[in-house]
């Protein structure tokens, strides 16, 4: 709610993100935080935003389709970038991530990032909250 007047084609983003991963990158970087796991809405484009009153958003991530969410998204990854590859200090062809999806998701460290864009994706607006687990179902593949 109260966002500026003015602004139009606004979204309400919701991202499902893990708290910390350890994983040494391309980069060189180690300990990745809040790193995206899933983003909500059709096609991952979020909800429209009301422009005339408050804006509700109900959305259930899956988290027993994640994993393959992840591997799927990586193998795209390697597509893209193989596509426009400059080597940019890393041997060409040579991803660390390549073959190695971090698909294990800790229920107990997931977060979610809800924030309001416009259409030129300046951020209006977030919060950040933890999920609190819910330990009988996340550890049947709840929601």
């Amino acid at each position: 709610s109260k966002v500026a007047e003015g602004v139009k084609d606004a979204r309400v983003q919701l991202v499902l993100a893990e708290q910390r991963l350890r994983f040494t990158g391309e980069n060189g970087i180690r300990f990745h935080d809040l790193v995206v796991r899933a983003i909500a809405g059709d096609k991952n484009a979020g909800f429209a935003l009301n422009a005339t009153g408050d804006t509700t958003v109900e959305y259930a991530f899956d988290l027993t389709t994640l994993p393959d969410d992840v591997i799927k998204t990586l193998a795209a990854e390697m597509v893209k970038r193989r596509a426009g590859e400059t080597t940019r200090g890393v041997a060409a062809g040579n991803y660390r991530a390549e073959g190695h999806p971090m698909t294990e998701i800790n229920p107990s460290t997931l977060s979610v990032v809800a924030f309001v864009q416009a259409a030129n994706r300046e951020v209006l607006q977030a919060a950040h909250t933890d999920v609190a687990a819910n330990t009988s179902k996340a550890g049947k593949g709840g929601k």
